[in-house]
């Protein structure tokens, strides 16, 4: 487990790179874009949370969209922080769904979920 000293451009900037591997999954399921939670998109997120992430929060950053009429799962990105003595301890958690691309209707399609986690601290 690595953390890394950040300040919130470092995070921002993360969480960009973050929320372009946000994706769908499922047997028809055509990705549409992403959902920011209270906010148009990343910025306006961020503005909108600052004082909270640096605080202590749980929230929902983002989700990915789609379309598809038989089965979709979503990817979603959380934040999470704490104070502590050095700062703001933040963990970033991509929750994510894949398949092996098996579409057909032979039995074969497997889909399997994963839960990647960033740590930073952001300094007082």
């Amino acid at each position: 487990m690595e953390i890394s000293e950040s300040k919130m451009k470092d995070i921002y900037t993360f969480t960009k790179e973050m929320i372009e591997k946000l994706d769908v999954c499922g047997w028809d399921a055509q990705f549409t874009g992403i959902q920011f939670t209270g906010a148009d998109n990343l910025l306006d997120f961020f503005i909108k949370n600052m004082k909270r992430i640096k605080e202590g929060c749980d929230l929902i950053v983002a989700k990915a969209i789609g379309e598809g009429d038989y089965n979709i799962n979503h990817d979603e990105l959380y934040f999470s922080s704490e104070k502590i003595k050095a700062g703001s301890l933040i963990t970033i958690t991509h929750y994510g769904y894949r398949d092996n691309g098996c579409h057909d209707f032979s039995g074969n399609r497997k889909e399997h979920n994963f839960e990647d986690d960033y740590f930073f601290i952001l300094k007082n």
